[in-house]
């Protein structure tokens, strides 16, 4: 089975999404070509986190139109077409029961592939982003930055064409920062595009990327 990144743009537009009859989101027009990594920024409360589990087909946006690639869709039909294309992590990453190594291979299993699919793709990616050291640990004993670290390499090794970062920068110390933008850089050469929502002021200054702001719930270049 081949887990080839098939490189797709990502747009979305006229999004809204309103709650107890407030408005929480509204996102005009937004695009992220393939490979592109989009820092997304604005204060507390501005939405970020709305946005980004919209664009992954956690939750459903009131009005909306997306595109991925060349398919095209409404709001009510992201789920189905963003759900395992577009891959959110959270601030807090979780970790499934078991070892790193364990963890890694999980969203492989999940698509069938077999043992001897398995080992060479996680074996790759361990080697590329230098997380040797980590694969029989326990995960649960596990740093808060080497969690991520291993949340981000879970993802990278399931090739999807667009990855969302919450916050993921927000308590790591400076070596934990170093080790995840390393893994991000690698993450941008097999063009995997990413928005990552952040406020950490040397995230902004390390990463180069596209700069799009939210306040309000409204996105401003």
């Amino acid at each position: 089975m081949s887990l080839a990144n098939r490189a797709r743009s990502l747009t979305a537009n006229k999004l809204t999404f309103i709650r107890d009859t407030r408005l929480i989101l509204d996102c005009k027009s937004m695009k992220i070509q393939k490979g592109e990594l989009v820092l997304l920024t604005g204060p507390n409360g501005s939405g970020k986190t709305t946005l980004l589990k919209i664009l992954a087909g956690l939750i459903t946006a009131d009005t909306g139109e997306f595109m991925l690639g060349e398919k095209s869709f409404t709001s009510f039909k992201a789920p189905k077409y963003l759900i395992g294309k577009c891959i959110y992590l959270h601030q807090t990453p979780y970790m499934f029961r078991g070892t790193v190594l364990q963890n890694l291979s999980y969203g492989l299993r999940r698509k069938g592939l077999k043992n001897n699919e398995v080992r060479p793709l996680i074996n790759q990616a361990i080697r590329k982003n230098k997380l040797s050291h980590l694969t029989e640990r326990m995960a649960s004993t596990l740093s808060a930055g080497e969690q991520h670290q291993v949340a981000l390499v879970r993802a990278q090794i399931l090739k999807p064409p667009v990855l969302l970062l919450d916050e993921i920068t927000a308590h790591m110390d400076q070596e934990a920062r170093g080790r995840t933008f390393e893994i991000i850089k690698t993450l941008q050469e097999e063009e995997i595009s990413i928005i990552f929502a952040t406020h950490d002021d040397e995230t902004i200054k390390t990463l180069p990327g596209t700069f799009l702001h939210i306040d309000n719930g409204c996105l401003a270049l």
